[in-house]
């Protein structure tokens, strides 16, 4: 007769409690290992690059969903983010004295070897209403970050611009989309825009200005409009005839006009003129696509719903919704559409 014996009763069950080992450590890995630190900073004209790390990072929390989220969904140990509170405190007239000042976000990890390893940088200005609590150290997926980087990249790079005087506060997220156990190092660093400080030679410095060196000019959207949007899938052609830039992020599309364009023309330094352009056709949809051919200038601009596709194109300056015909021949699936030639028809 096989005897039961008292380790294997009931009472106690070694493979019960090893199991029971396991996930309380799996759990404790979760919570603990990977607290930034230090967990906070101050940011200052004179202050300096600020530098804190995070991690090892075991438990994948792959959001935002496609489709479902605007943000990540940080939530415990089951949804792991990493929190930093960053305070930004400038005198009075720096905006002023340094319009074109940033602050440059930076995340990079040495992965464990795998090279699968990839970690998200979410930047959020606090405090926010639609965030309990209100320093959005804990987020459902339907807060939008301020500013972000979540590519494949190594390192992930976000810029927070333009910046005010005074003190301002923002929550740095980090999110472990596939983690290999790493940990990560972020480095924030103030750019006055004037090639002085800043902590990097010649970064924020003034772009160079001789024939035929290339810069680079930012242009930001409008503040409460479909351009603002973080979220999306950003576009952006440029029209070598007419000099304008065609940019089409979730859906909408709107066209800038550089400054010296204008009329009366303005200095390069100014902003551009942003109009929405849109088809209403094309503005909702999974998978804008924008795209201007250089030699025609002519945008062309498609959006996937589910199985089918619909594709608008510009003539003129105006974007002008394609005829008919030229619709049923673009409600293909997304398959048969990558192996169609782009097709433009313009109207009699």
């Amino acid at each position: 007769m096989k005897k039961n014996l008292g380790f294997e009763s009931g009472v106690f069950n070694p493979r019960v409690f090893a199991a029971f080992l396991l996930c309380s450590a799996a759990a404790m890995l979760a919570m603990l290992s990977f607290a930034a630190t230090p967990s906070s900073g101050t940011l200052t004209d004179t202050s300096g690059p600020l530098t804190y790390t995070a991690g090892p990072f075991f438990v994948a929390n792959p959001t935002p969903i496609l489709f479902l989220d605007t943000g990540p969904e940080c939530f415990g140990s089951e949804q792991p983010c990493d929190d930093y509170a960053l305070t930004v405190t400038l005198p009075s007239g720096y905006a002023a004295a340094h319009p074109n000042a940033s602050i440059k976000v930076a995340m990079s990890w040495t992965d464990n070897g795998s090279g699968a390893s990839d970690y998200d940088l979410y930047i959020y200005k606090i405090p926010r209403s639609d965030c309990n609590p209100n320093d959005c150290t804990s987020t459902d997926g339907s807060q939008a970050a301020n500013y972000q980087s979540a590519s494949s990249s190594n390192p992930e790079i976000a810029t927070i611009s333009p910046l005010s005087d005074g003190t301002q506060k923002y929550t740095l997220v980090v999110v472990p989309y596939t983690p290999g156990g790493e940990s990560v190092n972020v480095s924030i660093e103030l750019a006055p825009g004037s090639g002085s400080g800043g902590g990097t030679p010649g970064f924020g410095g003034p772009d160079p200005t001789q024939p035929g060196v290339p810069r680079y000019q930012n242009f930001y959207a409008p503040a409460g409009t479909s351009a603002q949007s973080s979220a999306g899938e950003f576009n952006i052609g440029f029209n070598p005839h007419s000099g304008r830039i065609m940019t089409m992020n979730l859906g909408p599309v709107w066209r800038i006009t550089p400054p010296e364009l204008l009329s009366p023309a303005k200095p390069e330094c100014c902003e551009g003129l942003w109009e929405d352009v849109s088809n209403p056709t094309t503005n909702t949809g999974l998978d804008p696509i924008l795209w201007t051919d250089q030699k025609t200038g002519r945008t062309f601009v498609s959006m996937l719903f589910t199985a089918t596709a619909i594709m608008t194109a510009t003539y003129g300056c105006r974007l002008l919704r394609l005829r008919p015909v030229a619709e049923q021949i673009m409600k293909l699936s997304a398959r048969d559409l990558i192996l169609l030639p782009l097709v433009c028809w313009e109207p009699r």
